[in-house]
């Protein structure tokens, strides 16, 4: 559009100094055009006039010309367009098939969609919806492919080398991806499970220190946990519960107050039948609060006189009286002990914020107890009841 007003000013000027100029100088002037025997005589304003209607039809046609010329050289881009709308289309059938369930539309729809740019997100839907491991794992191939998709593809391969009971394969997935994403939290999570399948638990181990801050402190106190009970197992069956106390007071500190050692010190106390040296770590352990994976050890202890484990969890009730599992792990200790009276009530609190099997069955113990067959009976029937 510039162009064309700067051509139009520029024929413009010419027109008026072809016009003007003759008559400036008082001389109207003209152009003689001969072909062969004819001659065409015209004034200079005859002939300005003739060349703007030139040069406006000049552009007109170069314009409709130009225009006939994209139509051909841009048919492939409106079959492309229409195809893209329709591959489109398609990754979005895809994705409301598999989110319905209906995995075998969702393949079926994803398969249109591979010509498409959607940054490898729909070959990661179409490894989702696929039908067998082969069909799942070319799919990630190609999802691996864009760096987008790169890191959640691995993470899906890794998972299903994993069920194919290939889980060293599949770390070696993973650690091909663990320089940028060694604080991925599902990176770590499968990298942990992975070891401990392959049994590498001094590389746990040494990794667990690292992964604290990336993995739930619940899980961090799990794999704590898993790894020292094999440990003290071992002590306690081949040198007895005497030289695992001995060991437990040789760790340096820092392992004596980790959460998951102390859980699977504890357990393993319970299991050699040392009930009163496990009261005692239990309670002092817990003296600033209940801590989840020692206050549930806490259910197994089996004393005729649990007091002080009572008192702690009574305070704990005091502190949080809406807590079902705290009134549970109550009623537990209580019944252990023979405490009925105590047990029923803490129980039939604890069923009533939330109710179990396990509450219910020690209820229907009580009453069995107690020679009151009918409500044992009620509170068994409730056990088989709750989902």
């Amino acid at each position: 559009m510039k162009i064309l007003i700067k051509a139009l000013i520029v024929l413009a000027l010419f027109v008026i100094a072809m016009v003007a100029g003759p008559q400036i100088l008082e001389d109207t002037g003209y152009v003689l055009v001969v072909f062969g025997n004819t001659a065409w005589e015209m004034t200079l304003f005859s002939v300005s006039l003739i060349a703007i209607a030139i040069g406006l039809g000049l552009w007109i046609f170069v314009r409709i010309l130009l225009w006939c010329i994209s139509l051909f050289k841009g048919s492939h881009r409106w079959i492309g367009y229409f195809g893209e709308r329709k591959r489109q289309q398609a990754f979005y059938t895809g994705l409301q098939a598999l989110a319905s369930g209906d995995r075998e539309s969702a393949r079926k729809a994803f398969e249109k969609t591979t010509q498409g740019d959607f940054r490898g997100v729909n070959y990661l839907a179409a490894a989702q919806s696929a039908t067998d491991d082969r069909k799942a794992n070319y799919f990630l191939v190609q999802a691996s492919e864009y760096p987008e998709s790169k890191l959640a593809a691995t993470i899906m391969q890794a998972k299903l080398l994993d069920k194919q009971e290939k889980p060293k394969e599949a770390l070696v997935l993973l650690d091909e991806i663990a320089e940028p994403n060694d604080k991925n939290s599902e990176v770590v999570k499968l990298k942990a499970q992975l070891l401990a399948k392959l049994n590498q638990w001094q590389t746990l181990q040494t990794n667990l220190q690292s992964w604290k801050k990336v993995l739930p402190k619940e899980e961090v106190v799990n794999w704590s946990q898993h790894m020292a009970k094999g440990k003290f197992a071992e002590i306690a069956s081949k040198q007895g519960a005497a030289e695992l106390k001995n060991y437990w007071l040789s760790l340096p500190r820092k392992q004596r107050i980790d959460a998951g050692l102390r859980a699977a010190y504890a357990e393993q106390l319970l299991d050699q039948g040392m009930h009163s040296d496990a009261q005692i770590m239990l309670v002092e352990w817990q003296k600033k609060g209940p801590e989840p994976s020692l206050c549930k050890l806490m259910r197994q202890l089996n004393l005729p006189n649990a007091s002080a484990a009572i008192t702690a969890i009574e305070g704990w009730i005091k502190a949080d009286n809406e807590n079902a599992d705290l009134y549970s792990t109550l009623g537990a200790v209580a019944f252990n002990s023979n405490d009925d009276v105590l047990a029923e009530k803490a129980l039939l609190r604890a069923v009533k914020l939330n109710p179990n099997k396990e509450d219910f069955e020690k209820l229907s113990a009580i009453f069995e107890r107690k020679q009151e067959p009918v409500k044992a009976l009620h509170y068994i029937k409730q056990a088989y009841q709750v989902n």
